[in-house]
């Protein structure tokens, strides 16, 4: 006969799976806005936890939310991890440590045909932990028009004197989910090195969209993806 007890002992396994599952994964909330992840684990390496293995922000639609997740070599790390962060700050900013489930990840991205597969089928999820978008080869830029285009986001890069990004640039519209709605487009620039992020961050952040068109409706802003 099958017992409560055999039952019990059955589920055992599975909630030890799920446990193990949870004390994995710190969930770090209130971060400065301006945080990286190299300044996270400057502070990880300076409070001396132990068994980290990775660090990543959080993103909503490939901008930071002031989250982090760290991910732990063995869950029996947390407890002692958890003691080190209970009063520690990051940049003057006190920081909240929470136990989490794994975060979100980006599907596989790798290759252009993988990108831009992901980006038109829609399956990318709002937020998402940084994973393989932190390389710093990523610039998100919004506060285009709704209907704006790729082609429009290529001339006003041109515009901008923006020119290093070849002959075929990457720039994909993020688009919203099904029951979404925004006033303005987003769109996420791959670009070939790091400080060409910098670069085209810098020269069209804050600056107008067609302003001889729609004066000062549309400012773009633009952030590296870290």
């Amino acid at each position: 006969m099958f017992t409560a007890s055999a039952a019990c002992r059955a589920a055992r396994p599975a909630k030890e799976t799920l446990g193990n599952e949870i004390r994995r994964y710190i969930r770090l909330e209130d971060l400065s806005r301006t945080i990286l992840p190299t300044d996270i684990e400057r502070a990880l390496r300076r409070e001396r936890l132990v068994g980290v293995e990775d660090v990543q922000m959080q993103l909503f639609r490939f901008l930071p939310t002031r989250q982090a997740y760290i991910t732990l070599t063995h869950p029996d790390l947390l407890q002692m991890n958890m003691a080190k962060l209970r009063n520690m700050s990051i940049g003057g900013h006190a920081v909240t440590a929470i136990p989490c489930l794994e975060p979100p990840t980006v599907e596989n991205l790798r290759g252009v045909k993988g990108r831009k597969s992901a980006f038109e089928r829609r399956s990318l999820p709002a937020l998402t932990s940084s994973g393989a978008l932190s390389n710093g080869r990523q610039v998100c830029t919004w506060g285009f028009p709704p209907k704006a285009s790729v082609e429009c986001v290529k001339d006003f890069l041109g515009h901008n004197e923006i020119d290093i990004l070849g002959d075929k640039p990457e720039i994909y519209k993020v688009n919203l989910q099904a029951d979404q709605f925004s006033l303005y487009s987003r769109y996420l620039i791959r670009t070939p090195f790091i400080s060409d992020s910098y670069r085209i961050a810098r020269r069209i952040h804050q600056t107008l969209f067609r302003p001889d068109r729609f004066g000062t409706k549309f400012q773009v802003r633009a952030c590296v993806v870290r």
